[in-house]
């Protein structure tokens, strides 16, 4: 871990951005704006029309604000009326926004309802116990020591839990859990007295969430310039994880900003920009499109008909770590397309290989399929939100 790293908020443009620099190098950002996202609300929805062809519905979780439930084998829970396990037109659901609108496509919603933290997340359907895939199985056999016996909602135990057990903050994993449970509870008993397009859950804003979701060995301190930020972060963490309010400090320098400090604008143009040079002098051009992204890895200064194959293939391996974190930094997803410097047949296994080891550490689920005759690398990154440059468009 680095001894220089910071996860920064500050208000930029129109919004909020909220990066981690390590050594100043920035690996991961996001922008936001105050009401940018409703992933995670909470609403009581009404059912505009049933779709049985696509196994799924449409709702209105607010007036004129419509999103898309998919539907599975068994009716969801009705508040308004004895559903009798078919679900009809003016039926109210209490229903979770899990994906913003993509384009065309309106908000995804569940019944599955679930409140997160940063060690576990509980849920209301799936009533079964679960655990990361990223932590180790000696990890989640100590885990599930501390776990309740009994217990009326599911819960899945995120990747975090993994670093209280080498802490020694164990009880820092069971409160949460019964803070979760409280806020469950409470949340679901609101919901007799309520009525539609009622929000019963607003969750945190996009920079606090981004505080609670990071791995927090990737940054010592938590810095703003911004005094309602550092407020609205400070009253976050003293509420959900007080452990850490040492790590919030807030810069106070008026005579030379922030922004420069840490040389925010030149930082967010490269993560902007279709090229990005690498040491050896090849380069990457990243060109997002309607269907994929395609990364290609060009030579530069370098004339790759006369370089030796071990020259070629330390430049590929300089690029593929270099394509992991510009997928991290730039929030790209879905699938991506990577044309590596031709090489030996041998070397091409081997920077496979090499390039799969990479992804595993991504927090994002992150696959190497294939490489295609052409040559051409196939991976597919989990959308979690939408790209950097997409929020970017949105502050602008």
């Amino acid at each position: 871990m680095s001894q220089d790293a910071r996860l920064v908020v500050t208000r930029y443009k129109q919004g909020i951005l909220s990066c981690i620099l390590q050594d100043n190098r920035m690996i991961r950002a996001d922008f936001s704006t105050e009401n940018s996202s409703i992933v995670g609300n909470i609403y009581i929805a009404k059912v505009l029309n049933v779709v049985p062809s696509l196994h799924a519905a449409f709702l209105e979780y607010a007036p004129g604000k419509k999103c898309y439930l998919p539907l599975g084998k068994e009716v969801p829970a009705v508040l308004n009326r004895d559903a009798k396990g078919k679900l009809s037109s003016g039926d109210l659901l209490v229903i979770q926004i899990i994906k913003d609108a993509i384009k065309t496509k309106e908000p995804m919603a569940t019944t599955n309802i679930s409140v997160t933290g940063q060690y576990c997340v509980i849920t209301s359907e799936n009533k079964r116990i679960g655990f990361s895939d990223k932590l180790k199985k000696e990890q989640k056999e100590q885990l599930s020591q501390y776990l309740p016996k009994e217990h009326s909602f599911g819960m899945i135990v995120r990747t975090n839990a993994g670093e209280l057990l080498e802490q020694g903050r164990i009880q820092d994993f069971t409160n949460e859990i019964t803070l979760l449970n409280e806020k469950m509870h409470s949340i679901m008993e609101t919901v007799s007295y309520r009525t539609c397009y009622s929000v019963l859950y607003q969750a945190p804003a996009s920079y606090l969430i981004d505080i609670r979701d990071t791995y927090h060995y990737l940054y010592q301190r938590i810095v703003t310039d911004d005094q309602i930020l550092y407020d609205e972060i400070k009253q976050y963490i003293l509420e959900n994880m007080p452990d850490d309010i040492d790590k919030l400090q807030f810069y106070e320098d008026t005579s030379y900003s922030m922004k420069k400090l840490y040389s925010l604008e030149h930082k967010i143009t490269e993560a902007l920009s279709q090229k990005v040079w690498l040491k050896s002098g090849a380069y990457l051009i990243i060109q997002p499109t309607e269907a994929l992204v395609a990364i290609d890895v060009n030579s530069g200064k370098n004339d790759s008909r006369k370089l030796k194959d071990e020259f070629i293939h330390e430049v590929n391996k300089e690029a593929a770590r270099e394509v992991v974190h510009q997928m991290k930094l730039r929030n790209l997803s879905g699938m991506i397309l990577v044309d590596f410097i031709n090489t030996t047949k041998a070397n091409e296994e081997d920077l496979m290989k090499y390039l799969t080891s990479l992804c595993k550490q991504d927090q994002v689920p992150t696959r190497v399929v294939d490489m295609t005759a052409l040559g051409l690398v196939e991976i597919t990154r989990k959308k979690i939100k939408k790209s950097l440059w997409e929020q970017y468009q949105m502050i602008i």
